[in-house]
């Protein structure tokens, strides 16, 4: 493969990446994720921006003069003495005049509930909780910890589909390099104690993407469930209803939710082949 094979100026002048989601088999293009509630968080915008204006006109005032049995010219001269009174001043007047400060009263709903009406369905159309939006007052932690897991699932997917993404990019980059002579294009390919293990690979194949984790775990029930789910596969396999490959992949099952991989074969190894019922409980330190 040479430069011009790869970089034909015709074939690739503006050419880029393109990349859809929530496109259908035979279509070319996506849909936002957010498409579906943009309307409604639109409304939401508005409503705010409504329930502001109608806050700054609940500040505005006005003064209510009353003088009994005044006329126009009274009444005029009142109204400019009370505008020369300073702020913080002294306006003097007998039982015939009465001075009030009006606010306007516009009989209005509750926003609050309604925004967080609209909140709320905001959110769930987005598949977020509503303590993920500023709203921890409504809930606690057991309720946090529950709704978030189908939400944390979510953002695994898409947590997946970004790396893929960036992985083609990354891949690009490498193909391009050997393509031009910067890189070779295999390389030796090492084993999991780093060294070389006589085979080789495509350059392109060494590079990974290694998105951050993002779903919270709960050791403390993680590691209670493990001790459970130890004792019981124990008990199983030391009445011979369970074998030592099944037990030590429901341990492994469990071991990954505090974010230890087990390697089952590994283990069985290291534990000398196939066990005899009960032999799992003498070697279980092994797979912790």
């Amino acid at each position: 493969m040479t430069k011009g094979d790869v970089f034909d100026e015709a074939a690739f002048d503006g050419a880029c990446f393109y990349f859809a989601v929530n496109r259908i088999r035979r279509g070319n293009r996506g849909r936002p994720y957010l498409l579906p509630l943009v309307d409604w968080i639109d409304r939401d915008d508005q409503l705010f921006f409504d329930v502001l204006e109608w806050a700054a006109i609940l500040r505005a005032f006005v003064w209510d003069l009353l003088i009994e049995g005044g006329d126009a010219a009274t009444v005029a001269n009142e109204v400019r003495r009370l505008r020369a009174t300073k702020p913080g001043g002294v306006y003097g007047h007998n039982d015939k005049i009465t001075l009030e400060a009006k606010n306007p009263n516009l009989h209005a709903a509750d926003f609050e509930h309604l925004i967080r009406q609209l909140r709320i369905k905001i959110a769930g159309g987005a598949g977020y909780p509503e303590h993920w939006l500023a709203e921890g007052g409504y809930t606690n932690r057991a309720t946090a910890q529950e709704m978030g897991a189908p939400t944390f699932t979510m953002l695994g997917r898409r947590s997946g589909y970004v790396r893929r993404m960036l992985l083609t990019l990354v891949r690009f980059a490498v193909d391009m390099a050997v393509a031009f002579g910067t890189l070779v294009a295999e390389v030796a390919e090492l084993g999991e104690d780093g060294t070389p293990t006589g085979e080789t690979i495509a350059a392109r194949d060494v590079v990974d993407v290694v998105m951050p984790e993002i779903s919270e775990r709960d050791m403390e029930t993680a590691a209670g469930a493990f001790g459970q789910v130890a004792g019981a596969a124990v008990m199983a396999n030391a009445q011979g209803l369970l074998s030592d490959r099944g037990a030590i992949e429901i341990l492994a099952a469990v071991a990954a939710m505090l974010g230890v991989t087990v390697d089952v074969v590994a283990t069985l190894e290291e534990m000398g082949g196939a066990y005899e019922a009960g032999a799992l409980e003498e070697a279980l330190e092994s797979v912790r």
